[in-house]
């Protein structure tokens, strides 16, 4: 239920083209943080109207891309484990500009 609303949400955003810096001209970028990969990947599924849209952050989508990471879809699925710095990794969260993201949402946040 909550992540069909979120779904909901989303696309009402991207039929009028939303976004933080200039509304109307561009889709918003948003990230789908979730806890665990099992609710990351349903979120992905409810998502799949949007699939040429969207792209999960990990280690292995990072490293296809020669250490980049993935900054061409406007729905970016992640855990925190993935994104968070790590021994010898630095955050993934720290490629990406603090003004990136049009909008965060946060699955089970009160588990985090």
């Amino acid at each position: 239920g909550k992540t069909f609303i979120a779904f909901q949400i989303v696309h009402k955003l991207f039929q009028s083209r939303w976004n933080k810096e200039s509304p109307g001209t561009r889709r918003p970028r948003i990230l789908f943080l979730a806890d665990r990969n099992i609710l990351a990947d349903q979120a992905i599924n409810t998502f799949n109207p949007y699939e040429k849209d969207l792209i999960k952050i990990n280690g292995e989508e990072v490293r296809k891309r020669g250490g980049v990471v993935p900054t061409n879809a406007h729905i970016f699925f992640a855990i925190y484990q993935a994104i968070a710095e790590r021994e010898n990794i630095e955050g993934y969260y720290k490629a990406y500009p603090s003004d990136f993201f049009d909008l965060v949402m946060i699955d089970e946040c009160h588990r985090g």
